[in-house]
């Protein structure tokens, strides 16, 4: 588990899926840096498991206190954490975005900042990025006494081989 704070965001990307603990977290950072963009990744295929309450994630963050001029929901369907990279350094390119924060889980804060990183490189963007990650219901210490971290723990370290096999991000750049 990491995080990297960039200073005030100009935007602040929300990753699809584990909107019960994603959505608060944005809306935490959206509240902090009012000039701020937040986007918000959308899936190929919405699943029970990959953001089942996309449909409501807006709602959500105006209930929130996030106003609707301020939300932005990428245009690129997405597949995984690479394609929401990509999404995002496209957007952040057109709208000159300098520093950008990436909302995620805990656990998948590294592989997913990895991406970022990669992504963003490989487009030429020399935007700064940070990654927020919500802590309420994790216990990183002790990850391996409930299978809900263990599963998402392991499921972390098979990514983070895949990811450096599939697409060459490296989880330590």
């Amino acid at each position: 588990m990491i995080s990297r704070p960039v200073g005030s965001p100009d935007a602040v990307v929300v990753l699809a899926s584990h909107e019960w603990e994603r959505l608060p977290a944005a809306a935490r950072l959206a509240r902090d840096y009012t000039a701020a963009r937040v986007l918000l990744t959308l899936p190929v295929h919405v699943t029970s498991s990959d953001c089942f309450e996309c449909a409501q994630r807006v709602a959500w963050l105006n209930e929130a206190g996030i106003d609707s001029r301020r939300i932005t929901v990428l245009p690129q369907r997405v597949t995984n954490t690479n394609d929401e990279a990509h999404a995002a350094a496209d957007w952040a390119s057109r709208h000159q975005v300098v520093r950008l924060v990436v909302v995620t889980s805990p656990y998948h804060a590294r592989r997913a900042l990895a991406t970022f990183r990669h992504a963003f490189n490989s487009e030429g963007l020399h935007t700064a990025l940070g990654v927020e990650t919500p802590l309420a219901g994790v216990d990183p210490a002790n990850w391996w006494l409930r299978p809900y971290d263990r599963r998402y723990v392991v499921y972390e370290w098979a990514g983070l081989l895949y990811y450096a096999i599939r697409f060459g991000v490296s989880p330590f750049a």
